[in-house]
């Protein structure tokens, strides 16, 4: 026996069936943006510096911490925030004299990130401008007394992203790769400088390493 179905209920699922696809495609889109739509991390990194010198023999050691906040407008861009602090101290180790430093510095990035491994390990790059602004004093001889610097960089920064879950992933970075740097120098021995560099960062390496944290929401 076969059965028709009138010709009213065909109407009614004509108008229901548009809806119903749209409320389906909506939940899939809301779903998906909101995997990983924004993220928060925090990193901190530890490097030590050795100069040696006919007679002296310097050591810096530099501590920072950085927290940053990012939003992602596609699947593998992402734009954000960041800021730091830093500090810095060193010891001569022949004749006592010693030095420190606090700065602190903020500004915004652009993220691309690229998978490497599935959804495991992603390699992403940094390109951002930093303020940054630091204080210190010293009594090594030649930087007697207190300093100040302010400076504007333009960086690149490389790094590995190894994901837990869809949203805690570990960070890892050996500092900026690249930069271009505009600062202005104060200090009682050389007065005011102010210097524009642009090339390879001297402190990128393996004794710079950043080790953070992320979390997608």
């Amino acid at each position: 026996m076969i059965h028709y179905i009138s010709k009213p209920i065909i109407m009614k699922l004509k108008h229901v069936m548009p809806v119903a696809l749209l409320v389906v495609a909506f939940s899939a889109v809301k779903s998906q943006a909101q995997e990983k739509k924004n993220y928060v991390s925090g990193s901190i990194g530890f490097n030590s510096i050795s100069q040696e010198y006919p007679n002296s023999k310097v050591k810096y050691n530099n501590f920072n911490v950085m927290p940053t906040y990012g939003h992602y407008i596609s699947e593998k861009f992402s734009i954000g925030i960041t800021a730091g602090y830093t500090h810095g101290a060193g010891e001569d180790k022949v004749t006592g004299e010693s030095k420190k430093i606090n700065g602190f510095n903020v500004g915004p990035f652009i993220r691309f990130e690229q998978p490497i491994w599935g959804d495991k390990v992603t390699v992403y790059n940094d390109l951002g401008l930093n303020y940054m602004h630091s204080k210190g004093s010293s009594d090594l001889k030649s930087e007697d007394g207190e300093y100040s610097s302010n400076a504007g960089i333009l960086f690149y920064r490389p790094g590995i992203m190894v994901n837990f879950t869809k949203r805690t992933s570990l960070l890892l970075n050996l500092g900026n790769l690249l930069t271009i740097a505009h600062s202005v120098d104060k200090s009682p021995t050389i007065g005011t400088v102010r210097q524009t560099t642009a090339g390879v960062q001297s402190g990128f390496g393996i004794n710079s390493l950043n080790i953070g944290f992320q979390y997608k929401f």
